[in-house]
């Protein structure tokens, strides 16, 4: 202030001390209106009498009036939660408060207020009120209190990690659903959630797509903290942070366990026979045409084993159909153990079986399994008090790059007949043969 009070003494020195005393004065009081009006916080003056001596530009636009039309007013008149502050007298007390400012307009603003009385040589000439707009940060304070209550009590698990995947919020529906409760889990890395269900290559497909793109979702199976496995459908999103680098990943998801659990039921009632478990002709002709795409890519070969139970009818017949079931089961169930993993057992229908073997070397493995067949389904099966006994008459056809689904099994099927009319029980693979044709063996069963 020294140097204002040099410069203004020098500029105006000619007009003597007192003059220049004045001007000094005036220049000051310029200069703290300039400062005032600057401030982002309104800022308002008090005499003794508590009577508005100074409203800087903030407050006239908070409040609605000018500085010119509230000076000499009372400050609760334009400001009237001057009226709530402790004072001593007229003059306000030091005090910080929050209170709600409401416009000339009617308008209600929150506000945060710093109160203090002014000291002049010793002496209280009046208060200073200084007061902010809290909107923005009441705004945020009511968005994170929305935001909490909805992780609290959304139905939906939360989980939140940070970039390197270390869990630090997990909302009660993430409790409830993993059996870990936050106590547990928070600070944890995620992968203690991860089941057998998923390769490496899975997560870091997840790890990718949300450096890329910043959000994945799909099907994941997690594991509880018993180490039951249960599948969920899962939303991640990558957050940045408000202030800085890095982020969050938010994840949400839901139980999905059961309905897995009835699409694979219905999936299973679609594609398999539901007498024997085995797939059904559907799913048979879905994998054979999969079998030849990739044999007309690799260049080897498939073999089709069509097989078809001798004396069936005469067990249901005098039996019973109970007694044809537990036959045909238990027929299933033999198949099943003569081939290899990879291969397929299908049931076509009534007591026609059919057997895939793909790829194949040579033709001498399909002759071993088709005699292995043959032996294993002609062995009696015990039912009840009764004895079941039927054999198998197998046709063979094999299928390369050239073959269609439908061929393979038309050419099986009248191999197979050649083995019907030779007297049953036994395989046959089938050669191409001009006097014969599936209409001329169909006769035969």
């Amino acid at each position: 202030m020294s140097r204002v009070r040099e410069w203004v003494a020098a500029r105006f020195g000619g007009r003597g001390a007192k003059a220049a005393s004045g001007d000094v004065g005036h220049l000051i009081a310029a200069l703290n209106k300039a400062v005032f009006d600057s401030v982002a916080d309104g800022i308002l003056s008090l005499d003794q009498a508590g009577q508005i001596t100074f409203v800087n530009r903030a407050g006239e636009r908070l409040s609605g009036w000018s500085e010119r039309e509230a000076l000499g007013l009372a400050g609760e008149r334009v400001f009237p939660f001057v009226a709530d502050l402790p004072n001593q007298g007229r003059v306000v007390a030091r005090e910080r408060a929050e209170a709600v400012l409401r416009g000339r307009d009617g308008e209600v603003i929150p506000v945060e207020i710093v109160a203090a009385p002014i000291i002049e040589a010793g002496r209280v000439t009046g208060s200073v009120v200084v007061f902010r707009d809290i909107r923005e940060r009441r705004h945020a304070e009511e968005s994170r209190k929305l935001a909490a209550a909805v992780v609290e009590w959304s139905p939906q698990a939360i989980i939140v990690t940070d970039l390197k995947g270390q869990i630090i919020i997990v909302n009660p529906a993430f409790s409830s659903l993993s059996g870990f409760e936050a106590a547990d889990i928070i600070g944890q890395p995620v992968s203690v959630l991860r089941s057998d269900h998923h390769d490496d290559a899975f997560h870091a497909a997840i790890r990718l797509a949300l450096e890329r793109e910043g959000i994945w979702c799909g099907e994941v199976w997690n594991r509880h903290k018993d180490g039951t496995p249960y599948a969920v459908w899962l939303s991640i999103t990558r957050v940045a942070a408000e202030a800085g680098g890095g982020g969050f990943l938010v994840g949400f998801y839901f139980d999905i366990t059961e309905r897995k659990r009835h699409e694979e039921k219905i999936l299973q009632a679609a594609n398999h026979d539901a007498l024997t478990g085995l797939p059904n002709r559907r799913m048979f002709e879905e994998t054979l045409e999969t079998a030849l795409e990739t044999a007309r890519r690799d260049g080897h070969r498939v073999a089709v084993l069509l097989i078809d139970l001798d004396g069936f009818k005469a067990v249901n017949d005098t039996q019973g159909h109970d007694a044809g079931d537990a036959l045909l089961c238990e027929m299933a169930r033999r198949m099943a153990a003569a081939v290899r993993v990879g291969d397929m057992v299908a049931r076509l229908g009534g007591d026609e079986f059919v057997v895939l073997l793909a790829p194949i070397d040579h033709d001498g493995a399909v002759r071993r399994v088709a005699e292995h067949l043959v032996e294993q389904l002609s062995r009696p099966v015990g039912f009840r008090a009764v004895t079941l006994a039927v054999s198998a008459s197998i046709g063979i056809a094999f299928g390369d790059e050239r073959m269609t689904g439908e061929d393979i099994l038309k050419h099986a099927d009248l191999a197979m007949y050649e083995v019907k009319r030779a007297g049953k029980r036994g395989y046959r693979l089938y050669t191409p043969s001009p006097s014969a044709s599936l209409t001329d063996l169909r006769g035969m069963s």
